[in-house]
C-alpha cells in the first residue's frame, strides 16, 4: 500500500482488517452522531461497487463524481444514478485521487501509471502532468501540484514522501517521510500541514503525526530545494492513524482515520486532537474530508446551517455502503403546539436544539426584519428584531430542551415576533438563536 494505503479517497489496504471487524459489525452499525448544535445529513451514496469505489466528491449543488477503479462517473441525488464516465484511465489501471481545483476543474492521478490528468468538464482542454506511482493526496499550488506518494513501494527501503509535479517539471521529492503515505492540506497562511504515519503499519495507538512546513520553505522546495524535519516548524501527535485532513475557518485541522468511526479536530491553529467533530456510527469508518466554505457562520454550533459552511465526510463500512455526509451547524428550533394566536393567558414556547443545561430567553418584538449577526464574545448571534423585550426565560435541561411560559396580558394585540437566545451554562460558550417565529396576541 503506498506504503499501507496506495490511493487517496480509497479503501485502505489495511482494511483488510476492516474487512473481518465489517462481517461482524455490519448488521449492528448504528446512525451518525453529530455533536450538540450540529445536524448531518446523507447526500450520495453508492451500494453496488462498494469495494472499488475511490472517491466521492461534490461537483454542484446534487451532484457529484464517484471514481470507481479506472473510471470517473457522473453521480445525481441521494443515490449514485451513474452515467456515462467522465474520464477514465485505463482499465489496467485505477485512480488514485481526485483533487477538485475549483469550478468545472479536477487533477485525477493515475495509480500505477503516475500520471495525472487535469481535466475541464465544462469542455476545455486536459492537461497530462508526469508524476509518481502509489500517489495517495495532492494538493495544489498554482499550476503545480503537492502529492504523497511511496512509488517505489513494495521495494526494500521504499518510503513515502512529498513530491512537485506541474507543467514541464520532472517529478521531484521535495521532502521525504516516515511511513505509508499520508495526507497533506493547506492552513490558511500557506503553510502546509502533512500526516506522517511512522515506520509500523498499522500505527500504534497516538503515533501518527502532523508536520506543518512553513510557506516560505514550500516556496523553496518549488525553487529547487530539497527539505527535511528540520524544516518543520511544528509537530503534532497523538493520532491513532490518518486518512484526509480538512481545514475550516476557525483553522481548526479536523482528520479522519480508515481504521475509526470518528473524525477528531484540533483547537484552532492547533496540531493535536480536541476534539470530536462527527462520530459515523459503529461499524463504519471515516474516510474523505473537504470543508465546503459558505455564508458568514463559522462551522460552529447552533449557527443558522443556510448562512453557514459544512464539512463533507465520507464513510464506509467496506462491503456494503459508501456514502457522502454533510455535517452542518443546526439552530434551536421554537414551536408553538396551539399555533400562532394566541388567547389571553398563557402559552408554552417549546425549545429544542438548544446548548444542554444553559439558559434560554425569550426576546419579542413588533415586526421582524433582515437577521443580521452581532458578536457575542468570538460568537455570531442572529437576530431579525429590533426593538426588543424580554418575554420569558427558562433554565435548559440536558437534552437541550426547555418550556418557555409567554403570557399574553389581552392589553397588547397584534403581530409579533419571538426569538428564542439559548447560552450555555457558561454564558461565554455555545450560543445561538431560533429562527424567527410569528405570533399573534389576541385581545
Amino acid at each position: 500500500m503506498a506504503a499501507g494505503r496506495t490511493a487517496r479517497r480509497a479503501l485502505p489496504v489495511h482494511a483488510a482488517a476492516a474487512w473481518c471487524v465489517c462481517g461482524l459489525g455490519c448488521s449492528l452499525a448504528q446512525a451518525q452522531v453529530a455533536p450538540p448544535g450540529f445536524g448531518v445529513r446523507g447526500v450520495c451514496a453508492e451500494t453496488a461497487q462498494v469495494p472499488w469505489v475511490r472517491a466521492i466528491v461534490p461537483w454542484h449543488d446534487g451532484e457529484h463524481l464517484i471514481a470507481i477503479r479506472h473510471e470517473l462517473l457522473h453521480a445525481r441525488g441521494e443515490r449514485s444514478l451513474r452515467h456515462k464516465p467522465v474520464f477514465a484511465w485505463p482499465p489496467t489501471d485505477d485512480i488514485a485521487f481526485v483533487l477538485p481545483l475549483g469550478g468545472n476543474q479536477f487533477a485525477v492521478g493515475a495509480l500505477v501509471a503516475g500520471d495525472v490528468a487535469c481535466i475541464d468538464l465544462g469542455g476545455g482542454p486536459t492537461v497530462l502532468l508526469a508524476g509518481v506511482a502509489n500517489a495517495f493526496d495532492a494538493v495544489a499550488r498554482g499550476a503545480d501540484l503537492l502529492v504523497t506518494a511511496n512509488p517505489t513501494w513494495p521495494a526494500a527501503g521504499a518510503h513515502a514522501g512529498v513530491w512537485l509535479l506541474g507543467p514541464g517539471r520532472v517529478p521531484r521529492e521535495i521532502l521525504p517521510l516516515v511511513g505509508p503515505s499520508g495526507p497533506l492540506v493547506w492552513l490558511g497562511n500557506g503553510d502546509l500541514v502533512v500526516g506522517e504515519l511512522g515506520p509500523i503499519v498499522p500505527p500504534p495507538p497516538g503515533a501518527a503525526r502532523l508536520l506543518r512546513i512553513p510557506a516560505a520553505r514550500i516556496a523553496a522546495a518549488v525553487a529547487g530545494a530539497t527539505l527535511s524535519l528540520a524544516d518543520v516548524a511544528a509537530i503534532g501527535a497523538g493520532f491513532d492513524g490518518l486518512y484526509d485532513l480538512a481545514v475550516d475557518t476557525q483553522g481548526r485541522v479536523h482528520a479522519s482515520d480508515p481504521a475509526r468511526s470518528i473524525v477528531v479536530h484540533t483547537a484552532p491553529g492547533g496540531l493535536t486532537p480536541a476534539g470530536t467533530t462527527l462520530d459515523v456510527g459503529t461499524g463504519r469508518y471515516a474516510l474523505a474530508l473537504h470543508f465546503a466554505a459558505h455564508g458568514a457562520a463559522p462551522l460552529r454550533g447552533y449557527q443558522p446551517p443556510a448562512a453557514a459552511p459544512h464539512l463533507c465526510v465520507v464513510h464506509s463500512d467496506f462491503a456494503t455502503r459508501v456514502e457522502l455526509l454533510h455535517l452542518a451547524p443546526a439552530r434551536p428550533s421554537a414551536q408553538l403546539p396551539g399555533g400562532p394566536s394566541l388567547a389571553v393567558g398563557t402559552h408554552a414556547l417549546q425549545l429544542s436544539g438548544a446548548p444542554p443545561n444553559g439558559l434560554a430567553v425569550a426576546l419579542a418584538g413588533p415586526g421582524t426584519g433582515t437577521e443580521v449577526p452581532f458578536a457575542w464574545g468570538d460568537v455570531p448571534v442572529w437576530f431579525g428584531l429590533a426593538p426588543v423585550l424580554v418575554a420569558a426565560t427558562a433554565a435548559v435541561d440536558a437534552t437541550g430542551s426547555a418550556t418557555l411560559a409567554l403570557h399574553n396580558p389581552g392589553s397588547v394585540p397584534g403581530p409579533f415576533t419571538v426569538q428564542v437566545l439559548a447560552l450555555d451554562a457558561s454564558g461565554s460558550g455555545d450560543v445561538g438563536t431560533t429562527s424567527p417565529l410569528a405570533i399573534e396576541f389576541e385581545p
